[in-house]
């Protein structure tokens, strides 16, 4: 189409430049004529003298109808090629609105494409986190089936154990065929034994009370006070010892009061047959300072005045160190609250545990 528009308007120039000529050739005609009606004028006065220029003047004439039909023709022809080249650019212009159909519905088609790839794409993101749910309810699956496998080897493996204690349990029924006299024995038997177990807790609760008396009285006599004795669940006897009353605030060594209480805790203990764990406990305020290279928390600090204690009592103590062990707690046994003063210093202690 552009190079139609091209050649129509060359075509164009073409016949503008000849439009132009042929005005030009009119003018001169015109200018001819202007001249022949003087020439004219001339010759009524100057027929004589002008009879050569009339025949001149005819040559002349002739040679611009001659020019004017030649002319006129180059414009004919030019009209005709105009005609032509308008045809061809209507065609053209058709071709083009055409292809414009064509591109426009090219693009639409695009759109539609494109609109279809979001949709594609749309979809195929659904079906990833469909295929994410479902691996990971494959994999939820997978350790169900293992923890039933588990599950399943278990009751088995009980399922065995009842078997085998149903058959150990039949043996002892055969075998425990007994006559009366047999059974009532046995009866008796099984009363006095339980009538024993039942009788042992309380027992046992009156030894520990018997071994804390005993304790409190040895203390007192080596003269060692205000220290409290307690028994545990376990009838376990624990000689509270306050942190303050051993050592001077964030060391382990036992000070010069603590050695001498020490000394008389040692006596009051000495005598006995029993075990002792020394355990250490404190308060939760953490170790800051210069301490902090020694002690990195209170577990090491615990530890330390525990496993002190424990060497001061063999050494220094003469308890057999057989009979010593040392435990440490850090912060984590509180016996009061550590938001108060009074709390806080009650956890700072050392604990003498005489095992039952």
């Amino acid at each position: 189409a552009a190079e139609v528009q091209a050649s129509l308007d060359a075509s164009a120039g073409q016949v503008s430049s000849l439009e132009t000529e042929l005005a030009e050739s009119r003018a001169e005609l015109g200018d001819l004529q202007t001249q022949l009606d003087a020439s004219t004028a001339q010759i009524t006065d100057l027929e004589q003298q002008l009879a050569g220029s009339a025949t001149q003047l005819e040559s002349l004439q002739s040679t611009l109808e001659a020019d004017t039909g030649s002319l006129a023709a180059q414009i004919s022809g030019l009209e005709t090629e105009k005609a032509d080249l308008t045809a061809q650019l209507q065609q053209a212009t058709d071709a083009q609105s055409t292809l414009e159909g064509d591109i426009s519905a090219a693009q639409n088609r695009v759109a539609e494409l494109e609109a279809g790839q979001v949709a594609l794409n749309d979809e195929k993101a659904a079906l990833e986190a469909s295929l994410g749910e479902l691996e990971a309810t494959k994999a939820d699956l997978e350790a169900q089936i293992g923890e039933l496998g588990v599950a399943k080897s278990d009751v088995e493996k009980r399922l065995a154990d009842s078997e085998s204690n149903m058959i150990d349990l039949r043996k002892e029924i055969a075998s425990s065929k007994m006559d009366a006299a047999e059974q009532l024995s046995l009866a008796e038997n099984l009363a006095a034994k339980l009538a024993e177990i039942q009788s042992q807790p309380e027992q046992a609760e009156q030894e520990a009370e018997a071994l804390r008396n005993s304790i409190e009285q040895n203390l007192a006599a080596n003269g060692v006070e205000d220290v409290s004795v307690s028994v545990r669940d376990d009838n376990a006897v624990v000689v509270n010892l306050p942190s303050g009353a051993l050592f001077n605030s964030g060391r382990a060594r036992l000070s010069a009061d603590g050695r001498n209480l020490m000394t008389r805790v040692a006596a009051a203990v000495n005598d006995l047959d029993n075990n002792i764990v020394v355990e250490g406990h404190t308060d939760s305020i953490p170790v800051t300072g210069d301490l902090l290279a020694i002690f990195p928390s209170n577990w090491e600090l615990s530890v330390a005045r525990a496993a002190n204690t424990v060497n001061f009592l063999q050494t220094s103590g003469s308890v057999d160190a057989s009979r010593l062990s040392a435990l440490g707690f850090g912060e984590n046994r509180p016996v009061a609250d550590n938001s108060t003063r009074e709390g806080r210093s009650a956890n700072r202690r050392v604990e003498l545990v005489v095992l039952p």
